[in-house]
């Protein structure tokens, strides 16, 4: 039986997108996957693992409520396989609890059917998380920038609050970047911040978006500000990045992308590159026509009159400028034959 975890650092302050925990604790992920599905969920088999010892002297969490208030959530998706933890602090003790998890999983199998334990860590990992654990119970991978488990592919600590960074290509050297996801619980300082990089507020409801201007990659001033943005006000976000459009090789867009690569804050879907044959499809036709703001919904609706197709007919009808071009615009709906 093969477990594959993966070890994400989300943020350097956990009370960015947790606001019970403090502030200058980091907020680590980890996500488990099993290669086949044990007939019941993570959750409910860890669950009664932290049961086992309940009414007992000890200072390990009793319950999931228990385990919250310690700084750990239990997030799963809708594959029974995959979860998350979400770990505020501490991860050292949280892989010892998780360690002594795999070990009562195994008592409980037959001689035959031993864990096998894959632990990969992402490069954004500045602490030693191993050194209580048994190396011949584990086989640990040197840390990478790409991981068997993408970042974007786990459940979200809370709904939506992971915000997205779409940087929307409009040629070989054009661009705009999109912000959104749950930004309305940031305080006006942090708004004031995105205002002074030229990003603006488009939309404000259940979900924030702000954009940029279109802007130019092979200047160099531009491309100063976008790292400067990305390094000192969206730092202390969980972002995940997507690119949108069509992105040519070496071009000036190209080069800017594959720096931003580079940054151990972005993690990048891996389900959105686009190789230039699969861009040259209609939007029905390619294999990720989500919608560029939501991310939920597919793509449906037309900018007018620039023309420009990126959002579904929800996000798109409140806005008064596309979010591409920055034209002032009318949104229809559009159906594909």
């Amino acid at each position: 039986m093969s477990i594959t975890i993966a070890i994400y650092k989300v943020t350097r302050c956990a009370a960015d997108l947790w606001a019970t925990r403090d502030l200058y604790e980091p907020l680590w992920q980890v996500q488990i996957e099993e290669a086949r599905s044990l007939g019941s969920t993570t959750r409910f088999r860890f669950e009664n693992f932290l049961e086992r010892d309940k009414g007992k002297e000890c200072e390990i969490p009793t319950s999931l409520a228990d385990l919250v208030a310690a700084g750990i959530r239990l997030v799963v998706g809708t594959d029974s396989r995959r979860s998350a933890f979400y770990v505020a602090g501490d991860l050292a003790n949280f892989m010892c609890l998780l360690d002594e998890w795999l070990r009562y999983e195994e008592a409980r199998r037959p001689p035959t059917a031993q864990l096998e334990v894959h632990v990969h860590a992402h490069t954004s990992m500045d602490v030693d998380a191993y050194a209580d654990l048994e190396p011949w119970r584990y086989v640990f991978h040197s840390p990478a920038p790409t991981l068997p488990l993408n970042y974007a592919g786990a459940p979200p600590i809370f709904g939506t609050r992971v915000a997205k960074l779409t940087l929307m290509s409009s040629g070989v050297r054009h661009f705009a970047l999109v912000l959104s996801g749950g930004l309305q619980e940031f305080g006006q300082p942090f708004r004031q911040r995105l205002q002074s990089f030229g990003l603006r507020r488009v939309r404000e409801d259940t979900t924030s978006v702000w954009a940029s201007e279109t802007m130019d990659a092979a200047c160099p001033i531009t491309q100063g500000r976008v790292f400067n943005l990305l390094e000192t006000v969206l730092n202390c976000l969980a972002l995940r990045a997507r690119v949108a459009g069509r992105i040519h090789h070496s071009t000036p867009l190209f080069a800017l992308v594959a720096s931003l690569r580079e940054l151990r804050s972005l993690h990048f879907a891996d389900d959105i590159v686009r190789e230039e044959n699969v861009s040259r499809k209609r939007p029905a036709e390619r294999e990720d026509n989500s919608c560029h703001i939501c991310a939920s919904r597919d793509i449906n609706a037309a900018f007018i009159p620039c023309g420009h197709v990126l959002a579904c007919f929800s996000c798109a009808a409140p806005l008064l400028r596309c979010p591409l071009c920055r034209r002032g615009t009318k949104a229809y709906r559009i159906f594909h034959a």
